[in-house]
């Protein structure tokens, strides 16, 4: 039985007990003091009870940590989520109007895909920024200053991968940091 509904059911009884006692009807007021005297035995020790205050935790080693920035945005999104090998996932606003932070697991599985998906797609051959690209059709360099700014921290096997100013990802960079907010369900968080 949930607590709120033991406690209407609790409060039924007391009040039915009390009636008993006023109108003098006491072969009823024992039926009813046994019949309710689970929800208020309950209801009493939801008093003694004290909800865990300790946030869900984890020391196994981060293997990824996506940071990301939404640069000019009309709604500010700014995040990092970091995801520890035994699936602890830590969430964080990074703007001054959310201080929320989220933390949650998701299966080995999960993280093991993704882990995976990392290293079959190269992640420790990709450069370390992706601020410009080089336009091949008109011969120039394109660069954005004030897009969206992703960076991404992938570790395995005693190697680390920092990709930062994420502006032009090559598309298969891009498919990883969404897998990312997928599998971690980032959009649970975040603001429309």
């Amino acid at each position: 039985m949930k607590p709120q509904f033991a406690l209407r059911f609790c409060f039924a009884g007391i009040v039915k007990v009390a009636a008993m006692f006023v109108t003098h009807s006491k072969g009823k007021l024992m039926n009813y003091i046994k019949y309710y005297a689970g929800s208020i035995i309950l209801v009493l020790l939801a008093g003694c009870y004290s909800p865990v205050t300790s946030v869900p935790s984890s020391t196994a080693l981060q293997v990824i940590e996506l940071k990301r920035q939404c640069g000019m945005c009309y709604v500010n999104n700014d995040y990092v989520v970091a995801l520890h090998a035994d699936g602890f996932v830590h969430f964080k606003w990074l703007d001054n109007t959310q201080t929320a932070e989220h933390n949650y697991f998701i299966s080995q599985t999960a993280v093991d895909s993704l882990t995976a998906a990392f290293v079959a797609n190269g992640i420790f051959s990709f450069e370390d920024s992706y601020e410009s690209k080089y336009d091949s059709a008109s011969g120039t360099i394109i660069t954005i200053s004030d897009g969206p700014e992703d960076a991404v921290t992938f570790t395995k096997g005693g190697q680390t991968k920092t990709i930062t100013n994420i502006k032009m990802p090559p598309p298969e960079l891009a498919k990883l940091l969404d897998g990312v907010d997928l599998i971690v369900n980032s959009a649970q968080w975040k603001k429309n």
